[in-house]
């Protein structure tokens, strides 16, 4: 009797899941169908060339120059939006974040799966419950408004929920590198890692040194502090026993200089010239490490800690396998990040201009953190709780995953509601505030050579 309640209880578990990824996937289809460009979107694709040395040439000598962030910007949003139908298009940015969030934490479980079937459900699985915890975490993390309100204007905190959406330029600079990142550093300092390629190392560290300036100082920051400490351990030190590590080190300094010293960059430089004090330098550190504590919104955390434990009962239900979970590199350095992160961008500021965009990465590696921390805290107690799951368990447990469908139905609502505007003029994506539309002349000049772009492509050729 028993054992027949086991298997109707993981039949049940089996059908909830289907049913709502069933119904997940339908607005994800509608999500994609619907999302349209928006400001720095246009200008990536429709500005350049697309010939890839004439792309990497015209953004590194006006604009743009650091290695990863343009090499994103052209594969992921430049030539989607030119050959691909404007949703599709539009989605492939927003599909790469999802994948990205995805593969970190299936690298955070480290399971170990017998068959190429069970892997692909298994990705499946994580990659469609990412998408809901996404979601839901920016959804009531902007019902909250934390943070200055000045700054994002009437919707408060709903900005950031709009950005992750339909701004693809910011996912690249602030979700996909960040995360990029993390996940090359997860690789390093292992034994595995020091008989890599040299090319390779190499290549990680063209990469992290690439991505935007704040994402690329924190984590060359982070990569020194760890060598130094590993080397400090070590009893007998080696340069050949880091080799891999320094070589990763020494690449992302190079290439963050080539950004750094580019012309494009030099241009920008320009606009800001203002000096800034080392006292004001110290106390808007001091000041970032307080703002950051104050922007920590209880609710968004709780609903984010709460689907990491929901993901490890439903993992354990369906008998996935066992995990071997790496706390240090994907919970307690994410966490850290997430406040080096925004104190180093608040720094930044002061140099160049106050966006509330820049707090983007901070908040996606604070996500990651909470997540797996949820993950984290329910192995824990697995051994202390019941494997059926109680009345009180089913009620928390349902209620969080009714505001996480809910939230993925508004996301697929305001998409809509923006690509019906979108369809007959200018259509931002929050009201008065970036990231703005065909409104502003700037985005407007871009979207023209979008559209030419695309209907050259469609007129018919010449047969001589």
């Amino acid at each position: 009797m028993q054992l027949l309640r086991k298997r109707l209880g993981s039949y049940s578990v089996v059908i909830g899941l289907l049913l709502v990824f069933s119904y997940e996937a339908n607005l994800l289809f509608s999500i994609i169908n619907n999302l349209r460009p928006v400001a720095d979107d246009y200008c990536l694709a429709g500005s350049a060339d697309l010939s890839i040395f004439s792309y990497y040439s015209y953004w590194y000598t006006s604009f743009i120059a650091d290695v990863t962030t343009l090499t994103g910007n052209y594969f992921l949003i430049a030539l989607p939006a030119v050959f691909l139908p404007y949703g599709v298009g539009t989605s492939v940015t927003f599909i790469f974040c999802l994948i990205m969030i995805s593969i970190v934490v299936i690298k955070f479980l480290n399971i170990k799966l017998s068959n190429w079937k069970k892997s692909t459900l298994f990705s499946v699985f994580v990659f469609l419950y990412a998408l809901l915890a996404w979601v839901s975490y920016w959804l009531v993390l902007g019902r909250g408004n934390s943070g200055n309100m000045v700054s994002r204007g009437e919707s408060g905190d709903m900005v950031f929920f709009g950005a992750i959406l339909n701004w693809q330029a910011a996912n690249i600079n602030y979700v996909i590198l960040p995360l990029l990142a993390l996940l090359i550093y997860s690789c390093m300092f292992t034994e595995r890692f020091k008989s890599r390629n040299v090319a390779l190392a190499f290549l990680a560290g063209i990469i992290v040194g690439g991505s935007f300036y704040v994402t690329s100082a924190v984590f060359l920051l982070l990569l020194i502090v760890q060598l130094i400490l590993d080397i400090a351990r070590t009893e007998q030190i080696s340069i050949r026993k880091f080799r891999n590590e320094i070589i990763v080190i020494v690449a992302a300094i190079i290439s963050i200089s080539l950004s750094y010293f580019s012309p494009g960059a030099q241009k920008r430089s320009l606009n800001y010239t203002q000096e800034v004090s080392r006292a004001d330098i110290v106390k808007t550190a001091a000041e970032g490490i307080f703002t950051w504590f104050s922007t920590l919104y209880v609710p968004a955390i709780a609903i984010t800690l709460i689907m990491g434990a929901i993901f490890y009962r439903l993992s354990k239900a369906l008998k996935l396998g066992e995990f071997d979970l790496q706390v240090q590199k994907f919970i307690l350095i994410p966490l850290s990040l997430s406040l080096i992160t925004f104190v180093v961008t608040k720094v930044s500021e002061l140099f160049a201009y106050k966006a509330w965009w820049h707090e983007l990465s901070s908040r996606t590696l604070l996500f990651i953190a909470v997540f797996l921390l949820g993950i984290y805290l329910m192995h824990i107690a697995d051994a202390y709780t019941p494997k059926e799951f109680s009345f009180l368990t089913l009620t928390i447990f349902a209620s969080t995953i009714f505001i996480a469908i809910f939230a993925l139905r508004q996301a697929e609502n305001s998409v809509k509601e923006r690509k019906l505007k979108w369809e007959v003029g200018a259509a931002q994506v929050t009201k008065d505030m970036d990231p703005f539309d065909r409104e502003t002349a700037w985005v407007n000049a871009c979207w023209i050579q979008l559209a030419e772009k695309r209907a050259s492509l469609q007129e018919p050729t010449e047969i001589k």
